[in-house]
């Protein structure tokens, strides 16, 4: 039995050049993809948290601390993997979003 349709020449979509954006909305549109990105990987981390037990070591008002920080923590190491990440989910927003963008006239033209 093969798997055929998993062949990588069939996933892998072609790449076609993006438009050109004046400067100040490319580096809006750059911002807010990375910054979803960032809310997404937040949101993975507080789920993945949640899936772990609590291990009973601090009580119920320390809990709550813990909680709180923990929480700063997960956001800080989800902005930081967001700005390091090549290929992830904002590279793919900020590809489509300009996309349509320039159909909708917010390229620049190349005259």
């Amino acid at each position: 039995m093969s798997v055929d349709f998993l062949k990588p020449d069939m996933i892998s979509m072609p790449e076609k050049k993006l438009p050109k954006l004046n400067p100040k909305d490319d580096a809006q549109l750059r911002k807010a993809a990375k910054e979803f990105e960032s809310l997404f990987m937040n949101m993975v981390v507080q789920k993945m948290r949640e899936s772990v037990p609590d291990s009973g070591l601090f009580d119920e008002s320390g809990s709550q601390k813990v909680k709180f920080f923990e929480a700063m923590l997960d956001e800080e190491y989800s902005k930081i993997s967001a700005s390091k990440s090549n290929g992830g989910i904002g590279d793919l927003i900020y590809k489509q979003l300009s996309r349509q963008m320039a159909k909708s006239g917010g390229a620049q033209d190349e005259n």
